[in-house]
């Protein structure tokens, strides 16, 4: 066990399919991110583009190390990784010479989620496809062997010429196979990410052996047999224009909300409010949250949300405070905000939360994302 990878980043469930013809791609391209932990090394190829590497070279020793990476894309994604046990040479074997000559041992596990929503896409598991391109020792009593490169014997099959394309067919290869933490004997890093429940460590048939493999799955964008949940504001003008008096020119209190349709095994709502910025006006510092309401733990049995913010736990906007600070967008011209409307499969019950935490917390637990587009046009 030597190397660990986490490729950060953001969730409906997607289902995963083992092979078939290439499916129909999407128009829409949707950013990504993606959390891998690999024994030790690895490169990873979404719709045949590589976007991620381990930067440290898979002949180092005893390196490990996280990094973060996120990408874009069209569903369906066609997955495939390379993963590689650390080994000195075609023994097979790691710190030959020395009284640690030992098999390695491997195992690498993988999550992706939607960047904006951290919704779940999919992750490694027995239904992905394998392949193993190096295998050795094939005679394992000669781990004790003071010349390994002659006594150990191994087996090499030509990497498959495109095997990361989503075209290719993997009808052939064989399933991988699932372990526990304690058979891969995880260390240093791999309890830094939450590692959603469907996500399972993989190897092929023999974690010590079988020193590279590759890995194939599909994920595609899932066809709900309900009707999504929706978001309105039915007191605001046209259902979507905000009144003076939830913008800074008025009294500055909330839109009322209604929502419906909220999805089976829903435990909590959670809501934000917020628009993209603008330049940054002298006095002010330059942020990554523009949330003028951030509220969580709401009942999944409600209905909506009034002007008093009850029924949640109140969450910190961009100015430090809890609960709503009303739109004051600089400059004359229509401006465009977002309520964002959250299942969840749990609850959060952390007091304070401000918008980008939050966003944290829920990531891998979102059922369902219902937006709300509104405008304000202030006249100086």
């Amino acid at each position: 066990m030597r190397r660990i990878f986490s490729v950060l980043a953001a969730s409906l469930f997607f289902v995963s399919v083992l092979s078939a013809p290439t499916p129909a791609v999407s128009a829409t391209t949707v950013s990504f991110s993606a959390d891998i932990w690999a024994d030790n090394w690895f490169a990873m190829y979404v719709n045949g583009v590589k976007v991620a590497v381990d930067p440290v070279p898979i002949t180092t020793t005893r390196s490990f190390n996280k990094v973060s990476v996120t990408f874009k894309a069209k569903y369906p994604l066609t997955v495939a990784i390379i993963a590689k046990d650390y080994v000195e040479n075609k023994s097979g074997l790691e710190y030959i010479g020395t009284p640690q000559q030992q098999i390695g041992d491997a195992g690498i596990v993988a999550q992706i989620h939607e960047l904006s929503t951290g919704k779940l896409v999919g992750g490694t598991s027995k239904s992905w496809k394998s392949l193993i391109i190096f295998k050795a020792p094939l005679n394992q009593d000669c781990v004790k062997s003071s010349n390994p490169l002659a006594d150990c014997h191994s087996k090499t099959i030509n990497t498959p010429s495109n095997w990361y394309s989503p075209s290719f067919n993997d009808k052939s290869w064989t399933s991988a196979k699932e372990y526990t933490q304690a058979q891969v004997g995880v260390k240093d890093g791999y309890n830094e990410v939450n590692w959603d429940e469907n996500a399972k460590l993989i190897w092929s048939s023999s974690l010590t052996t079988d020193n590279t493999v590759l890995f194939r799955s599909v994920f595609k964008a899932p066809v709900s047999a309900t009707k999504s949940m929706t978001l309105s504001a039915p007191k605001l003008i046209d259902s979507k224009t905000l009144a003076l008096d939830n913008s800074c020119d008025g009294v500055g209190i909330a839109p009322t909300l209604s929502w419906s349709n909220i999805p089976t095994g829903t435990k909590s709502l959670a809501l934000t409010f917020d628009t993209l910025p603008g330049p940054v006006r002298p006095g002010e510092a330059v942020t990554q949250d523009f949330n003028h309401l951030v509220i969580y733990d709401l009942s999944p049995t409600s209905i909506g949300l009034d002007d008093k913010l009850t029924g949640g736990i109140l969450g910190k906007n961009f100015k430090g405070t809890l609960g709503y600070t009303p739109p004051c967008s600089q400059g004359p011209g229509l401006k465009e905000y977002t309520f964002n409307l959250f299942a969840l499969t749990s609850e959060i019950t952390q007091t304070g939360l401000t918008g980008p935490e939050l966003l944290s917390q829920i990531k891998g637990k979102v059922l369902d994302v219902a937006k709300l587009n509104v405008y304000y046009t202030r006249k100086s």
